[in-house]
């Protein structure tokens, strides 16, 4: 995956980590363009077989190889405004255990993290988002926010 170190310049910028899988009754994967070379990083047939994959090409031709490691459930679509309402089925029928991950870009990023907050899952606190790991919801008890940025 390509990966990009921002200068430092403004301190209030969010650090992002390596996408990494976790243990996890079911995972949703969130990712726009070459975002998805983060899922391919950690793909596994056993994390796949539990996995929901909702990925925006933005131009890119990633999603033939997403759909190669058969995830339990894939949707490709033009533009994330377009995936929102399953997104948000996926989030409120969301169990225990549920690992939430985002790769891509920051504007991905910010609009699903936006979504998934609104759902009634907490987002990361401020130590957190450094490591880019929100972990502790009311709703499923335990969640994951994993992050991985590219530069867009």
């Amino acid at each position: 995956m390509s990966k990009f170190t921002f200068p430092p310049s403004i301190k209030s910028r969010p650090g992002y980590g390596s996408l990494a899988a976790r243990p996890g009754h079911t995972h949703l994967f969130i990712a726009d363009a070459e975002g998805a070379e983060a899922i391919l990083g950690i793909a596994t047939p056993d994390l796949m077989a539990k996995s929901h994959i909702i990925f925006i090409p933005r131009g890119t031709v990633y999603g033939d190889q997403l759909r190669a490691f058969a995830p339990r459930q894939f949707y490709e679509g033009p533009s994330f405004a377009v995936a929102v309402p399953r997104v948000l089925r996926v989030l409120s029928d969301a169990k225990v255990g549920l690992q939430v991950y985002l790769s891509g870009t920051e504007g991905l990023m910010g609009q699903a993290q936006i979504e998934a907050m609104q759902a009634g899952i907490a987002g990361p606190s401020r130590a957190a988002c450094n490591a880019c790991i929100a972990k502790a919801s009311p709703k499923t008890w335990r969640l994951t926010l994993s992050c991985a940025v590219i530069a867009g």
